[in-house]
């Protein structure tokens, strides 16, 4: 089979099985709004942030012009991570292009040396393929399934140097990560925790620092926070200790053989990061009470939507619709946008059969009186398609 079959091939197989994406440009206007994107509290085009990046941007040189470790390490980058540190309240910080590539790092660089990864079945593709880099023998646990794997541990016991990969707030089904459960595995087990944070930072906690803020310990623990949702810009960062940041400095691959950021994004992470401090405590508040406000309607309209027990997940921004099956979930969000409304259907094999669903991300772009009326046409279309 020559080559052009065997894409033309591929192509066609997602086609009939409703697992085909393609690229389209996302609306956000006064014609159509979109609840698909990440960027919750509406900092992408804050005037503070731009302002402040532009008079940046006739400082800086717009290419980093190699990696960090040869000749890309511009001064901004020291900088923006002592700053990131300084919010996060971390002993240090690494910066990465995206939240991909910094766990990509802190994965492989920390599980080549661990005994035993274990890790969250639902934990998002980019911890996923960190672990798979690993040689180490791997253990997928059940979602939120800490309590389980420490009964069984107790019994069995623990691998010498276990290191734990979990996220605080997950991104499909927008639930918050059982606290006391994980926390209890791993104080047990004496492992390494890494915490994915990304959907988290900026929206919970008093000060935006994230869900495990009140029992980090990074002597033993590394925390991932992104810039592109929250924040509103883009880039993400490592918080871990000074010795986590020289162990990833030196054998993380997708740090060592990366080009550097581009030092216009470090110029708008500063400036997100001081929008944060100023104004983010009420843009968490309000798009934490929209969401409190969103669920409780469609509990009463009998709305299929998960129903957690935690704070965090009664004010989580992601709140997940089931439809199962793909062409459903296609179907539903086409409907959608007939209306107005921007979603995008979450498909198998991104989630699992029969878990097909579009996931709703709470943002703060659409006005309080919009987001009402964009629940009550969920809640129209959903009775249609039930």
């Amino acid at each position: 089979m020559s080559w052009k079959t065997l894409l033309e091939s591929r192509i066609r197989d997602w086609r009939e099985l409703g697992q085909y994406r393609e690229l389209a440009a996302e609306e956000n206007n006064a014609a159509v709004r979109s609840f698909s994107h990440n960027d919750y509290l509406g900092l992408s085009n804050h005037p503070q942030i731009v302002e402040a990046a532009s008079k940046q941007l006739s400082q800086i040189s717009s290419g980093a012009r190699g990696s960090r470790l040869l000749g890309g390490n511009e001064p901004c980058f020291a900088a923006v991570e002592a700053k990131i540190a300084d919010f996060f309240q971390a002993p240090a910080a690494l910066f990465f292009s995206s939240g991909y590539l910094a766990n990509q790092a802190i994965v492989t660089a920390l599980g080549g040396i661990a005994d035993e990864i274990l890790s969250d079945e639902k934990c998002h593709a980019s911890l996923i393929d960190g672990v798979r880099l690993c040689k180490t023998p791997r253990t997928v646990v059940p979602h939120q399934g800490w309590a389980a794997q420490l009964e069984l541990a107790t019994k069995t016991g623990f691998a010498e140097r276990p290191l734990i990969v979990a996220e605080s707030l997950y991104s499909m089904d927008g639930d918050a990560v059982d606290e006391e459960a994980l926390r209890a595995f791993w104080q047990k087990s004496g492992g390494f925790l890494i915490l994915d944070e990304a959907h988290a930072a900026g929206v919970f906690d008093d000060s935006g620092l994230g869900i495990s803020t009140g029992w980090r310990d990074f002597s033993r623990m590394a925390v991932t926070v992104t810039f592109g949702k929250a924040f509103g810009v883009a880039g993400a960062a490592i918080l871990c200790s000074t010795a986590v940041k020289e162990v990833l400095v030196n054998s993380a691959r997708s740090f060592i053989y990366t080009t550097a950021p581009s030092p216009w994004v470090a110029a708008l992470v500063s400036a997100a990061l001081d929008v944060m401090r100023q104004e983010g405590g009420s843009r968490r508040q309000e798009l934490r009470a929209r969401a409190r406000e969103m669920r409780s309607f469609f509990y009463e309209n009998g709305l299929e939507i998960p129903r957690f027990t935690s704070t965090w997940d009664a004010e989580s921004p992601i709140i997940p619709v089931v439809l199962g099956g793909n062409d459903r979930a296609l179907r539903f969000a086409q409907v959608m946008r007939k209306f107005g409304w921007s979603l995008k259907a979450i498909r198998y094999p991104t989630v699992s059969k029969g878990a097909e669903r579009i996931r709703i991300s709470l943002n703060l772009d659409a006005s309080q009186s919009e987001t009402r009326e964009f629940a009550k046409e969920v809640v129209r279309q959903w009775m249609a398609f039930s």
